[in-house]
C-alpha cells in the first residue's frame, strides 16, 4: 500500500469536487481499474506524450495533456511531490500551454504572447528570490554565517566530478561564493523584471 496509502487518500478525495483535487488518478473507479495500475497508465501517457513535444509535435493540446497528468500524480503523490521543483514544474508546463501553437507543430518565428513571456520573467523572479529567502529564514547557521558551500560539496545529492576540488578550497572563498550567491538571488533577481535586455 505504500506510506501514504493511495486508496485512503482517494477515498476521501471522492467526497471533493475535480476543482478542488484535479487529478485523472480519480477516474480509476470510473474505469473500473486498479488506482496503481490506473497510475502507471498516467505516467506512460505523460512519457510518450513529453515524447511527441520533445520530438517537435508540442502543440497546446500536447503540453496541456503532460500539464494534466503531472498535476494528477502530484496530487496524489502527496509530500513526496511537495517539493519547489514539483511546483515549478507544474508552472513551467502550465505556461509551456500558452508558448506552444494551438494545433501543429511549434514555429521559432512566431513571437509567444508578450504576456506569456512577462509570465514566464515573474516565475524566474520568483524562483531566484524565493530560493535566496528561503535560505535565510531557515535560520540554518551555515546560511547566515556564510560557511554552506563548506559543506555542499560533500552533501549534494549527486555530486560533480569537480566537487572533491571545490571542497578543498580555502574557507573564505566558499564564504565568498555564497555572498555571490545571495547576491544573485536576492537583490540582482529584481532585475529579471526590467524592462531592458
Amino acid at each position: 500500500e505504500g506510506l501514504i496509502p493511495l486508496r485512503e487518500q482517494l477515498m476521501s478525495a471522492s467526497k471533493l469536487p475535480f476543482s478542488q483535487f484535479p487529478s485523472a488518478v480519480v477516474w480509476h473507479k470510473t474505469l473500473n481499474l486498479d488506482p496503481y495500475l490506473w497510475c502507471n497508465v498516467i505516467v506512460v501517457a505523460g512519457m510518450l506524450l513529453s515524447a511527441l513535444a520533445a520530438a517537435g509535435y508540442g502543440s497546446a493540446p500536447v503540453m496541456a495533456g503532460c500539464w494534466m497528468l503531472y498535476l494528477s500524480l502530484a496530487n496524489v503523490g502527496d509530500v513526496f511531490l511537495f517539493f519547489q521543483w514539483d511546483s515549478l514544474l507544474l508552472e513551467t508546463g502550465f505556461l509551456a500551454i500558452l508558448f506552444a501553437p494551438v494545433y501543429g507543430r511549434p514555429d521559432s518565428s512566431l513571437q509567444p504572447p508578450g504576456v506569456a513571456v512577462w509570465m514566464l520573467r515573474f516565475l524566474l523572479f520568483k524562483l531566484m528570490l524565493m530560493s535566496g529567502v528561503v535560505k535565510v529564514a531557515s535560520n540554518d547557521r551555515t546560511w547566515l554565517d556564510m560557511t554552506a558551500l563548506s559543506y555542499h560539496f560533500a552533501s549534494q545529492p549527486i555530486p560533480t566530478p569537480l566537487a572533491w576540488y571545490f571542497r578543498q578550497l580555502p574557507p573564505l572563498l566558499l564564504q565568498l561564493g555564497v555572498a555571490y550567491m545571495f547576491l544573485i538571488e536576492i537583490p540582482l533577481a529584481f532585475l529579471v523584471l526590467a524592462p531592458f535586455r
